[in-house]
């Protein structure tokens, strides 16, 4: 979904203004971003490596950056959690991967919230589509589970994506083992982290590609 806030989007996208005119993250078109030294090289590559399935499939291109005042995204390792500043925020933004964070699906999910993506299961929509049960979910991790209102966000004229790789499983944020959310669609997966969906190339082909491919007189 797409922001109407300057910052706001859906399943899609909190993005600053250039993102809503479907602008890339920089004035060079291209996206971001310094290494951490507390990661090994070995998975730095493998960051690269998701990058670069992102890039195969879409417009948005990475590079490394040395430049300090360039805006940026950050990928780090200071803290013991995944996760990442979801949409341009107008300078250095961060995205920390912890160890346990080093899985393809993983890395690309992360780099997802920081091209503007937010989770699918946030879509106004959703209680159409899964049911939340509340009193399984841990204390203080309620707001993770909060809908975005309609007035902030558009579902870039795509349907709700039970593959996306931008939604929960059933059991995230679990306190007692038992499920958080439940699809109400029978027999669907949620909470893939295999890779994008095709609906997830296609939001981030709406949001970054249409003035890209204009600029080329690509069809």
């Amino acid at each position: 979904m797409f922001g109407l806030k300057h910052t706001l989007s859906y399943s899609l996208v909190l993005l600053a203004l250039n993102f809503i005119q479907a602008q890339p993250i920089n004035q060079h078109g291209e996206f971001t971003k310094v290494d951490d030294m507390l990661l090994t090289s070995a998975e730095i590559e493998k960051i690269k490596k998701a990058m670069s399935d992102i890039s195969k499939r879409t417009c948005v291109t990475f590079r490394e950056t040395f430049h300090p005042t360039e805006p940026q995204v950050t990928i780090q390792r200071k803290y013991d959690s995944c996760v990442a500043h979801v949409g341009y925020q107008n300078g250095t933004q961060i995205l920390n991967l912890a160890v346990d964070c080093m899985a393809s699906g993983r890395i690309k999910h992360e780099l997802l919230h920081a091209l503007g993506f937010v989770h699918m299961h946030c879509d106004p929509r959703r209680d159409n589509y899964v049911k939340i049960l509340e009193e399984n979910i841990i204390e203080g991790q309620e707001y993770n589970f909060e809908k975005y209102p309609a007035t902030e966000i558009t579902d870039l004229g795509l349907e709700y994506d039970y593959g996306s790789i931008m939604h929960y499983s059933t059991t995230e944020f679990t306190k007692n083992g038992l499920p958080t959310m439940i699809p109400l669609q029978p027999g669907v997966r949620i909470g893939q982290l295999d890779g994008l969906s095709p609906k997830d190339f296609q939001k981030i082909a709406r949001v970054y590609c249409q003035k890209k491919n204009n600029n080329n007189n690509a069809i």
